[in-house]
């Protein structure tokens, strides 16, 4: 009788599936690269997560910027910076967001921010595409760039980004 029971046990663990952990989403990652001009002593942009309110925070530096992030649309909402009469400066919320796609890389170009003088103090904004940010940041980074990168700008649908990414060159004879 202890057999047929110890069968039954065992037919019964069998038959339960095993515990998997949850398939991992894909990594999204956000690029892109800051530009201010002499007069503007930039701290770092803050780009939020419509969905959630969470700021990403993009602090200044010459190298291209990726970062892991939660998809969804972002915008720009703050500028901080050094200048005495423009310590940061809120950006309102505008009508327009750029998407990030997950599992990509999603470019939303380089931002270029400015300051103004003249008249009175004016600080201004816009972004610019750049390959050498993209190679860069492709040289860092290569396993973000598995699949093309996408270049996502507000209200435009995003445009793959192909990028021709040079091979290290295997001396004659030799073989990998």
């Amino acid at each position: 009788m202890s057999r047929c029971w110890l069968a039954l046990f065992v037919a019964a663990l069998l038959a339960v599936p095993a515990y998997a952990e949850p398939p991992t989403p894909p990594t999204t990652w956000l690029l892109t690269r800051l530009h201010a001009n002499e007069l503007l002593m930039l701290k770092s942009v803050r780009l939020r997560n419509r969905a959630s309110g969470k700021d990403v925070v993009i602090g200044r530096g010459s190298k291209p910027v990726l970062i892991e992030v939660e998809p969804g649309a972002y915008y720009l909402r703050r500028i901080d910076t050094g200048y005495f009469n423009v310590a940061s400066m809120r950006v309102p919320e505008p009508e327009l967001y750029f998407e990030l796609q997950p599992g990509r890389v999603n470019y939303i170009g380089d931002l270029v921010i400015a300051l103004t003088e003249r008249p009175h103090l004016n600080v201004s904004w816009d972004f610019a595409a750049s390959e050498e940010t993209l190679r860069e940041a492709a040289a860092r980074q290569p396993g973000a760039f598995r699949e093309p990168a996408l270049w996502v700008r507000p209200g435009v649908e995003p445009v793959p980004i192909v990028l021709e990414l040079e091979q290290p060159q295997v001396p004659a004879g030799e073989s990998n």
